[in-house]
């Protein structure tokens, strides 16, 4: 497995006469380009590209992932979430990028709630969590990396199965 150490950038914009809508929304687009790209790169950064993965390396997976649920206009949160979702590997991708040591050093990347996506993501039993799907209102989840069981919240629950399907998805799409 491959640790690395993240560098962070603090951008600071120091332009200070006011904009125009025209001129905000476009600055607002460059600025989340410039963010995603930043984030693509310390992805990179930590060696994503090395992992092989299903259909090609690991890198194009997580990218694409990210820009299936782009398309769906999924939350901002959900689409860095996809990004790194299988960064502490997961039941069915055991390879990590990240110890569980650096939850923190992704947070800081990503966010605090775009990282618990991922947490969550790669911790579930899919054994477990899966073959009680539809079984009752709320969803049975178990944490593989420490045999919690809980229910997921509904906020939890509709992150969780979105990437679900977006990496689901990405594979079938991939794979043709």
């Amino acid at each position: 497995m491959r640790q690395s150490t993240m560098a962070f950038r603090v951008m600071t914009n120091s332009t200070l006469a006011p904009k125009t809508d025209t001129q905000a929304s476009a600055q607002s687009h460059t600025s989340a380009n410039s963010q995603a790209n930043d984030k693509f790169k310390a992805l990179q950064a930590m060696g994503a590209g090395e992992f092989a993965h299903l259909n090609g390396s690991l890198i194009e997976h997580l990218s694409s992932t990210a820009q299936l649920l782009r398309k769906w206009q999924a939350r901002t949160v959900l689409c860095d979430a996809g990004l790194y979702h299988a960064a502490y590997g997961t039941a069915g991708f055991d390879e990590k990028m990240l110890s569980l040591a650096q939850r923190n050093d992704v947070a800081i990347l990503i966010g605090k709630e775009a990282e618990a996506i991922v947490y969550l993501y790669c911790s579930c039993d899919r054994d477990f969590t899966f073959s009680r799907l539809g079984t009752s209102n709320e969803i049975q989840f178990k944490d593989r990396f420490t045999a919690n069981t809980f229910n997921l919240s509904q906020q939890q629950a509709e992150n969780f199965c979105e990437l679900t399907v977006a990496n689901e998805l990405e594979l079938v799409i991939a794979s043709d």
